[in-house]
């Protein structure tokens, strides 16, 4: 595991970012093997510069050798590694793994759960009807269908922002979409708006007072824009919410349909389905097991062979 973690691709891009963090340990370590006339980039120089391998067939002892273009180099080159992997040991986290084997098993159970995602989503479009649904079901059905009325009305919404932004049309045409102002923040600040223009028309109106209506009205007009940014923001989100909703939903009723073993026509598609879910959970076991394990292993830079190239 430690042997692997070390030369994964993991731990050499952490420690090339150390590495890059010094200005000096950069120059030092890689400026002698870069070169003009060969685009080598330093992950491949780094990669070239240190070898690690067990001793005594005891996965524990690990030898490191390191080498430089000098004597200091390399030394310093071993310092950084043990410093580094010390530290990437201590924020390596079970979704990122260090070593190469636990790495790619996660990368599988990660595929697996968008396939089953997938075929669930296929099922879920399939919109099968079935009396013999539970209650649970009835009141899942219902609450999607409350959200893909809510997911038209905000389409609609969106289709109108669009046109305005196309057409170049003044701001104030925002507020003519149903339901684009829904806390009325808008119309108030378009009336306080509309007020202090009917002031400067005023002909009787005092510098100092016209100054400050001047400051007033181009303070309100930046909030309205302002406004009105943030509320296509919140549309956005709300209809992106809503569609993500609707899909947790509807996977949830295909659950209720395996479940129950009401397949219909689709029986091919949940035995794929049910296939996935058990090697999702047996690798998702095994995975765990082998985190475990490694988390617990020790190991030992039990020597450092420093090499002048």
């Amino acid at each position: 595991f430690h042997l692997q973690a070390i030369k994964g691709a993991s731990f050499i891009e952490f420690l090339l970012d150390k590495i890059h963090a010094s200005t000096t340990a950069r120059d030092l370590i890689f400026s002698p093997f870069q070169s003009d006339f060969f685009d080598e980039n330093d992950k491949s120089i780094l990669n070239s510069l240190f070898a690690a391998k067990t001793l005594f067939d005891n996965n524990s002892l690990i030898a490191i050798t390191c080498r430089g273009h000098s004597a200091k180099s390399a030394n310093l080159l071993s310092n950084l590694i043990v410093e580094a992997y010390e530290i990437a040991l201590l924020q390596e986290t079970a979704e990122k793994p260090l070593p190469g084997i636990l790495r790619l098993e996660h990368e599988k159970i990660k595929e697996l759960h968008v396939q089953i995602i997938g075929i669930k989503e296929q099922l879920a479009e399939e919109k099968m009807v079935d009396s013999r649904l539970n209650v649970e079901a009835i009141a899942l059905r219902s609450e999607i269908q409350v959200l893909e009325q809510e997911s038209q009305n905000y389409k609609r919404i969106l289709t109108a922002i669009d046109k305005i932004f196309r057409d170049d049309l003044p701001k104030i045409s925002y507020l003519e979409i149903d339901g684009f102002d829904e806390a009325g923040t808008l119309k108030d600040i378009s009336e306080t708006i509309s007020s202090l223009e009917n002031m400067l028309k005023q002909s009787d109106l005092g510098p100092t007072v016209r100054t400050e209506v001047e400051k007033n009205l181009k303070v309100n007009q930046a909030l309205f824009e302002n406004e009105i940014a943030l509320a296509i923001e919140r549309i956005k989100e709300k209809s992106i919410n809503g569609l993500g909703k609707k899909k947790i939903l509807s996977r949830r009723i295909v659950d209720l349909h395996k479940d129950e073993g009401n397949f219909g026509t689709s029986k091919y598609k949940y035995d794929s389905l049910k296939n996935l879910e058990t090697e999702l959970e047996e690798r998702s076991l095994s995975y765990q097991r082998q985190y475990q394990e490694w988390k617990r292993s020790t190991y030992s830079i039990l020597s450092v062979e420093m090499k002048q190239n």
